[in-house]
């Protein structure tokens, strides 16, 4: 069977110093090549280097140059997604190019709102869309409680010389909502043209029966990171609450949530030591927020680390009593995931597919917005019986779900379902 990737992430591509950060697209390509010897699996991705097409056994790596996204890596807003409906176009020739030179039995689109999905409609094959993040319904969620796009632009404002630079430059906090907007615009449009959607969560299976009435549903886990593996929680609490988070650096990951609860956490007496990798301390959204609500993060225990590699997050979450998911919108964390693993004991707001997530009392669930509830449950991880319940119940459900080699039976499976259905 002959299946084309068409990603973000070039999964293991490796070529003369572009390097792809693998993570768990790699991962479930490691799982599904090993466990099925009769694949020929291509990955197209888009590139902003020069990168050749390269054979590595069963795997082609096909890098799409986008000239844009050369140009961009060599200034400040290299970051900022390609969104304007121009764009789009010129990529999805460039990627149908290149998937018609494979000619796959199979599609898998990884993600529906990014602009490798703009292809979708010029699809000639049978093909799957892969339910990472829905921009469409996480835009609702975009601002925390308390805070509006009002917020955005105030945090860079116009009347300092770098804050209409940036926004000149379309690399501002209020530009970069634009272009989420955008994002879920396109979803909605290409929303229309899937068939076929592969997703993991309660959550998501009732987001695309809204956004894809009549298409089908497929449930599969994802492939974790092998960082994560062969190391167990243990409980160690000394008398200061040790607390790690991994977010990442958008409005709506829940840097409110954090400050709100650290600042009842010391009001209640409760020293703490909350580790926040993901968001710089000098990030100007954490420190607008930081300043809208009063609350210094130093003051109250609070520690932004920046962004922090997976052994950096491993021996994180091993030291701490607690892992705290603050974020508003979510459908299935890989940094849930990758704390369960270990069986540290979890909190998250209820929200998206986080209940899912965590099923079967493997951690606990708070109401969203409310600071008072999630300081509450913190504080139960003092005890011991807690604490180490739920570490075992995480490492069940853990365990459980990511099977990689049960994964990469139940993609083949869908694949074949895909493709008997056309």
């Amino acid at each position: 069977m002959r299946v084309l990737w068409i990603a973000q992430n070039g999964g293991n591509y490796r070529h003369e110093g572009l390097e792809r950060s693998g993570g768990w697209i790699g991962a479930m390509q490691d799982k599904l090549m090993a466990e099925n010897a009769d694949i020929d699996l291509g990955i197209v991705f888009l590139s902003d280097r020069d990168g050749e097409e390269l054979r590595e056994g069963r795997v082609t790596y096909m890098p799409v140059l986008f000239p844009e996204c050369k140009w961009r890596r060599r200034y400040p807003f290299r970051n900022l997604t390609l969104e304007s409906p121009s764009e789009d176009v010129r990529i999805a020739r460039l990627i149908k190019r290149k998937a018609d030179s494979f000619n796959p039995d199979i599609i898998h689109v990884w993600g529906s709102e990014n602009n490798i999905a703009s292809v979708i409609p010029l699809l000639n094959k049978p093909f799957a869309v892969h339910i990472q993040g829905l921009a469409t319904l996480f835009s609702i969620a975009y601002f925390p409680p308390g805070f509006s796009k009002a917020d955005l632009k105030a945090a860079s404002p116009l009347w300092k010389p770098s804050g209409l630079v940036k926004r000149l430059l379309r690399a501002d906090d209020y530009s970069r909502y634009l272009s989420f907007l955008r994002q879920a615009e396109r979803e909605r449009r290409i929303a229309a043209y899937v068939k076929n959607w592969i997703g993991r969560t309660d959550w998501d299976r009732e987001a695309v029966r809204a956004l894809s009435p009549g298409s089908k549903y497929f449930h599969c886990e994802e492939v974790m990171r092998s960082d994560f593996e062969g190391e167990n929680w243990s409980y160690h609490f000394e008398g200061t609450l040790n607390l790690q988070s991994n977010i990442g650096p958008q409005w709506y990951k829940g840097v409110d949530m954090v400050l709100r609860t650290a600042a009842l956490l010391k009001e209640k007496g409760v020293p703490v030591h909350w580790r926040v990798n993901g968001i710089h301390s000098r990030q100007k959204m954490a420190g607008y927020i930081s300043r809208k609500l009063g609350i210094v993060p130093g003051d109250v225990g609070v520690e932004f680390c920046g962004r922090t590699q997976a052994e950096g997050i491993k021996e994180g979450l091993l030291a701490c009593d607690a892992y705290v998911h603050p974020s508003y919108a979510e459908n299935s964390s890989n940094a849930i995931a990758e704390a369960m693993m270990l069986g540290v004991p979890t909190i998250a707001q209820r929200v998206g597919g986080n209940p899912t997530m965590l099923k079967d009392g493997s951690g606990v669930l708070v109401e969203a917005g409310h600071p008072e509830l999630m300081a509450s449950a913190i504080m139960e991880m003092r005890d011991r019986a807690t604490a180490e319940g739920y570490s075992v119940r995480a490492r069940d459900v853990a365990g459980s779900r990511q099977d990689g080699q049960r994964t990469a039976k139940e993609l083949l499976h869908i694949y074949e379902t895909v493709l008997k259905g056309q």
